[in-house]
């Protein structure tokens, strides 16, 4: 497996080339093209736990990751990651918890349902999931 860089900008992150080639879209971000500052420099997404970033850098670093891989990041749904067997099932009602709303669920995992056609976006190493409309 190679994974080939991509640059939007300023922002740079990583595909999959057997992700790509088998029709999934996704990123894997790296640090490059946000608007954080110092140590947390600079798409930095911690916006929760001990010495967040503010909500107003997160929010436009998920826009600006969002808008590279082509996603409408009101579309993010997060969860608050537990390291156990907790997989959930996310749906369009959930569309925005955990970055715009609160969430109200804890999981190691989201997964969706495609049954009118492909996800919209698979995004991981903590970053967002995306429900299609």
């Amino acid at each position: 497996m190679a994974f080939l860089t991509h640059q939007h900008g300023e922002l740079v992150y990583y595909t999959s080339d057997i992700l790509e080639n088998g029709g999934i879209r996704h990123g894997f971000s790296t640090r490059l093209g946000g608007v954080s500052q110092g140590y947390r420099a600079s798409l930095n997404f911690r916006g929760s736990g001990p010495d967040p970033d503010s909500r107003e850098n997160v929010l436009e670093n998920y826009r600006r990751f969002c808008q590279a891989l082509g996603a409408d990041v009101r579309n993010v749904v997060q969860s608050q990651q537990v390291h156990e067997d907790t997989v959930r099932h996310v749906t369009a009602a959930d569309r925005g918890k955990g970055l715009f709303q609160a969430n109200d669920f804890t999981a190691d995992a989201l997964v969706k349902s495609q049954t009118s056609g492909q996800a919209e976006k698979v995004v991981t190493g903590g970053t967002p999931d995306f429900y299609k409309k």
